[in-house]
Parts: structure tokens; sequence; C-alpha cells
């Protein structure tokens, strides 16, 4: 694997990453941001996505040879479902106490309330009863 898809699949992470907290930001999905507050989770999102450009377009020529379309497509799917599963388990993590009494929610609008394993386990639970 070259330098170039290395770099590529780093600066698809890190901008993926920014991009999944200013979401989460956007749509009050609490217990997926990194910070309990939403303004520090869109300028944490908004500076990950910029420092990731700069560095990405700023540090080499990447025009020249470039990536293939296949790498560029491999890259950008692998370091996508690598930003969002360190996304789900960090924010897991970090907010893991401090769920009470909580509306019985169901798919993404669990996130409002609970952590990503919290729901699972939650519906693993409902699953085997």
């Amino acid at each position: 694997m070259s330098r170039l898809v290395v770099d590529y699949i780093l600066f698809v992470f890190v901008s993926a990453c920014g991009v999944l907290q200013i979401v989460a930001a956007r749509a009050r999905l609490g217990r997926l941001l990194f910070f309990k507050s939403w303004l520090p989770s869109y300028a944490l999102g908004a500076m990950a996505v910029a420092v990731a450009f700069g560095w990405f377009f700023n540090s080499d020529n990447r025009a020249i040879p470039g990536l293939g379309g296949t790498e560029q497509f491999y890259g950008f799917v692998a370091a996508f479902f690598l930003a969002l599963v360190f996304t789900l388990l960090l924010s897991s993590l970090l907010r893991i106490r401090g769920v009470t009494a909580c509306q019985q929610r169901n798919g993404l609008d669990a996130l409002r309330d609970r952590t990503y394993l919290q729901a699972i386990g939650r519906l693993w639970r409902e699953r085997g009863e």
C-alpha cells in the first residue's frame, strides 16, 4: 500500500469523524457526541474537517500520480467504516454513565438517551425475553 493511500485513508477517517460529530450535534443525538454539549461538538467536527483537508491537500503534491478509482473507493469505505466504529465506541466509553429513566426510543432516536453500547444491550435483552 502506497503512502498516498494511507494518507487518503487517514484524511477520510478524520474528516468522517468530524462530520459524524456535526451531524450528531445537529440531530441532537446527545449520546453520540464526544462532549456533553452540542456547541463543542460542532467546533470539534468543523476543526477536524478543516485540519484534515488542510493537511491532506497542502502536505504533498497530491495531483500526480493520484489514486485510482478502485483505491479511492475501497479506501473511503474502509476509512468511513472505521470512523463510524471509532465514534460509536468512543462516545459509548466517554458517556457510559448517566442514563436514568429514559423514554423507550427505537432506532437512531435511542442515541438521544443512551450510548450505542447501552442501546445494543437493551435491544439484546428485549430479543432474549
